[in-house]
């Protein structure tokens, strides 16, 4: 992942490079009020930078660097108020405008506060949807839902403006510039040229990267929390076994009792069967019995009719 990064990074340096068109550049310009220096096609994406060292603080607005054909126009404007070297004040460093559809001054004071005698290195970079400020290396300002603006074929540029007095600054390494198409043979670029050249999604490659890294520390959380509910799982099927074999050892010694008893019942059958068997001979002895002193009763009572008729 850091590697991806770091070609990545490599890969936005070559495009800044290699895919800007310079519309102006210069080494030292002058300010005074109305010094005009170049004429800018204004597009939907652009880039100022410069150098600046301030010799001393304004006793109003003084203009540093602009460009617009009216004061109403301001894309962009840069300008020293009496409080730039303040801390914090409202107007605390370099005031920097940039109008756009429906704010001709669309203004803001990103600090910090300045000091005169100090070379501060100026960066503007604004799209249709965006606008950030670096002061020496650092963001100083960043709105990803800033404004659109108006384009224009032929913009005046100047170094101290026509509407208010000039700055005293001296300015240095002056570069303004705007997107262009990069001409190059793709077959023979290292990776991350050809990221940065040749792919025409790399800023949808990059926001993937980062949403990918996101989905990756999503995903190592979702283990880690399955992890610990696999663990408790084990350990709750581990304590249900230990249950089984226990009610298994039970269950085997309930079944043993009971065969136990079985057999034991089955004896007492035996046994009461031979009992039964010994009564119903008793009964069967008893019967014959009962037969013979029926039959010997009824021999003695004929004798007793036949004494009777006799005595008669």
């Amino acid at each position: 992942m850091q590697l991806a990064v770091a070609l990545l990074a490599m890969a936005w340096t070559a495009r800044s490079d290699d895919c800007f068109d310079v519309q102006y550049s210069a080494d030292t310009v002058t300010t005074s009020a109305g010094n005009q220096l170049v004429e800018i096609a204004l597009l939907d994406e652009m880039h100022f930078e410069f150098d600046v060292v301030i010799n001393s603080f304004p006793a109003g607005w003084a203009s540093v660097f602009n460009c617009g054909s009216d004061n109403s126009i301001r894309t962009p404007g840069f300008w020293l108020h009496p409080d730039s070297g303040t801390a914090g004040a409202e107007f605390e460093g370099f005031h920097i405008s940039f109008s756009t559809l429906s704010n001709t001054n669309a203004w803001i004071n990103p600090g910090p506060e300045l000091v005169t005698g100090q070379s501060y290195h100026v960066e503007l970079d604004v799209t249709q949807s965006s606008r950030v400020v670096t002061i020496d290396g650092v963001v100083r300002a960043e709105d990803t839902a800033f404004e659109a603006h108006n384009t224009y074929d032929s913009l005046p540029c100047y170094s101290g403006d026509p509407w208010y007095d000039a700055a005293d600054v001296v300015i240095t390494n002056l570069v303004i510039s705007s997107p262009a198409e990069c001409s190059v043979d793709c077959s023979a670029l290292d990776l991350d040229t050809f990221l940065s050249s040749c792919s025409s999604n790399y800023d949808d490659l990059v926001a993937g990267i980062g949403t990918n890294s996101g989905n990756v520390g999503t995903n190592s959380y979702n283990i880690e929390e399955n992890s610990q509910k696999i663990v408790t799982l084990t350990s709750a099927n581990a304590a249900l076994s230990a249950r089984i074999e226990e009610n298994s050892q039970n269950t085997v010694t309930l079944i043993s009792a009971n065969v136990a008893d079985i057999a034991a019942n089955a004896e007492d059958i035996g046994t009461n069967s031979g009992n039964v068997g010994t009564n119903s001979d008793n009964i069967e002895e008893n019967s014959q019995n009962i037969v013979s002193f029926v039959t010997l009763a009824a021999a003695n009572a004929a004798d007793i009719k036949a004494n009777a008729e006799d005595i008669a």
